[in-house]
């Protein structure tokens, strides 16, 4: 066989290999995540980019006293990569988690961006905000960029101003 045919199908085995590998990963997650939910609320977060690595939060916060009752992490490069207790984040309240000038020592910044994200999602979903109150909060006064598009060409073919001949 010709080398480039060869080339071509290690990388299709190569290829399918990772797609498997994915499939696997996505599977474990959601397994994990389904043994999470009957431990009570739960939600997750995301922190990090393509590029420089994505962190999960997973936090199971208990619905009557919104205590943090589990919190787990996903990190990793490789598909292995699996949920790791975090122990710091058990008896915190929700709503200390969720807020802005939360800070803790024992976890990065992208680890306590994922929880927080967790955090603020099951705060909004356990709290929901009164009937009156607007559903979005009004933005800080910034100065917004907004692209205009140039104007569309009018039709520039000059109108027909003969009848069009009847069809006999």
């Amino acid at each position: 066989m010709n080398s480039a045919v060869i080339f071509v199908l290690a990388l299709l085995v190569a290829w399918m290999f990772q797609i498997s590998l994915a499939a696997l990963q996505i599977q474990r997650y959601y397994k994990r995540l389904r043994v999470l939910r009957h431990l009570g609320k739960c939600a997750t977060g995301m922190a990090g980019s393509r590029y420089k690595g994505r962190i999960y939060g997973a936090v199971v916060v208990d619905p009557e006293t919104q205590i943090i009752t589990h919190a787990e992490r996903l990190s990793g490069m490789t598909v292995f990569a699996g949920f790791r207790p975090v122990p710091a984040l058990v008896g915190l309240p929700l709503a200390r988690l969720a807020s802005d000038d939360f800070q803790m020592a024992a976890l990065s910044k992208r680890t306590l961006a994922a929880f927080q994200s967790a955090a603020k999602t099951l705060d909004a979903a356990l709290n929901p905000p009164a009937p009156d109150a607007p559903a979005v909060a009004p933005r800080a006064a910034t100065t917004v960029r907004a692209r205009v598009s140039p104007p569309r060409p009018t039709n520039t073919l000059p109108r027909r101003t003969t009848p069009a001949p009847s069809a006999r």
